[in-house]
């Protein structure tokens, strides 16, 4: 019986494979391209095999190492030429580990002037470790290597945009068709207001290379980044700051031999307000203006709003905004048909109002800026009217009353009127009787000189 138990625990052993030991990047077994079988990883001082391949640029190198997950968990890695640079890993918890298609790069060294096969040769190394030993045995795995000289990769007209400070300038909303190659990224700039959305995405076929997105910001900072494993990428970003936004498509891996892939890029903007609509926006504009009547007018603000104002020259335009100013502050401007400054309201209190006399008939532009704000939108209220400048005047002034009084006085005056004389006598005015009182004493002497 401990015969037996004895050499069913040998038999469950772990085996020393041919390549040992190649437990290091200094002792890593030379391959070539074909399937390697009955490899072991074992649990005590062989949990790492490496190898290596020397390869020509513009190779296409795949590697899948095979074996049953149960019995152990293997992951694969992928190795520069110094041998200290993992460049692509496969460390999934199923069956099988596969990088498929990694592109060998021209080496950088390499002059200009020679072709891909003409430059030296590379040495990459590959890494096969046994992550966790399900059994205590270690795990057994198939090691296969498939190489493959890939086709070149043809430009697209809108190289040479392959760098940062090189990005062809895109008209925002337009769909064009491109190819992009291996090493060599597709950059791409437009012009965005406050709050433009933008939505970049590209389509493509996800079988014939895998290619990534990234929205960056004028000082190079990432804005958005789109890295599925599906035929399409998609960015969407509203800046709060004005100015050029840039866009890398680069290549991330090679799936076929056909270097490259092709890919269309759509670009869609959009003015949207972030803290909320109201039935104007989007107004962040004088192009946008909102046309709006006389009335009243519920409305939020984390922007600036515009409004268009039909009016006639001989019309007054009286517009208010009600607002508390504790929550935030507001300035109203108004500007003429040819967006001229015409007069503005920026009190620092509740509430602003202005009026302004029309000059010429025409559409008018309203302003309404946002200051500051505690909340995300502001709360407010716009009131418009129109009142006329002059007043009508009349078609003849010398025209009589529409109509008569319809009915005589309904009583007689309490009082004789002070101007008129009772019983036939005419009253005198207090100044009649003040010249007759200064005149009479000269009257008098006169008289007595006259008869002595």
């Amino acid at each position: 019986m401990l015969y037996l138990l004895s050499t069913l625990l040998w038999a469950d052993e772990c085996t020393i494979d041919d390549f040992e030991s190649n437990d290091t990047v200094g002792n890593a077994t030379e391959l070539s391209d074909e399937t390697y079988e009955n490899l072991w990883l074992c649990p005590s001082d062989d949990t790492v095999d490496y190898y290596q391949i020397t390869l020509p640029a513009n190779t296409l190198l795949s590697i899948d190492a095979t074996f049953s997950h149960v019995e152990g968990d293997i992951d694969l890695f992928l190795y520069d030429p110094t041998g200290t640079t993992d460049i692509y890993s496969s460390v999934s918890i199923d069956d099988n580990e596969s990088i498929p298609n990694y592109l060998i790069p021209r080496p950088a060294d390499c002059n200009s002037s020679l072709a891909d096969s003409e430059c030296d040769p590379q040495t990459y190394y590959i890494k096969v470790e046994l992550f966790e030993d399900t059994g205590d045995i270690g795990n057994s795995y198939s090691l296969s290597i498939n190489t493959t000289l890939a086709q070149e990769c043809a430009d697209d007209g809108y190289e040479d945009n392959d760098s940062w400070l090189q990005a062809f300038e895109l008209e925002n909303n337009q769909s064009i068709d491109l190819t992009i190659c291996p090493n060599d990224e597709d950059w791409f700039s437009f012009e965005l207001d406050r709050f433009e959305q933008i939505t970049a995405s590209v389509s493509f076929i996800h079988d014939a290379g895998d290619i990534d997105i990234t929205l960056l910001d004028v000082n190079n900072n990432e804005l958005a980044i789109s890295e599925t494993l599906s035929d399409s990428e998609v960015v969407q970003y509203i800046p709060e700051t004005a100015g050029t936004y840039k866009l890398e498509v680069r290549l991330y891996q090679e799936i076929d031999a056909q270097l490259g892939n092709d890919y269309t890029l759509e670009t869609v903007t959009e003015h949207v307000n972030p803290c909320g609509n109201d039935l104007s926006d989007p107004n962040e504009s004088q192009a946008e203006a909102a046309s709006i009547e006389e009335g009243n007018y519920e409305l939020l603000a984390c922007d600036n709003d515009w409004f268009a104002l039909v009016v006639s020259e001989d019309q007054t335009i009286d517009l208010k905004l009600l607002f508390s100013h504790a929550q935030g502050d507001l300035d109203l401007i108004l500007y003429d048909p040819d967006g001229n400054f015409l007069s503005t309201a920026n009190s620092s209190s509740d509430n602003e109002e202005l009026s302004y006399p029309a000059t010429d008939s025409g559409t008018y532009y309203a302003e309404v800026v946002l200051i500051s704000n505690i909340d995300e939108a502001l709360e407010y209220e716009l009131q418009y009217s129109l009142s006329s400048t002059t007043a009508e005047p009349s078609d003849d002034p010398t025209d009589e009353p529409a109509s008569e009084p319809t009915s005589e006085p309904t009583s007689e005056p309490t009082s004789e009127p002070s101007s008129t004389s009772k019983g036939g006598c005419q009253s005198i005015s207090i100044g009649e009787i003040t010249l007759w009182t200064s005149l009479a004493p000269l009257l008098l002497i006169g008289w007595r000189r006259r008869f002595l």
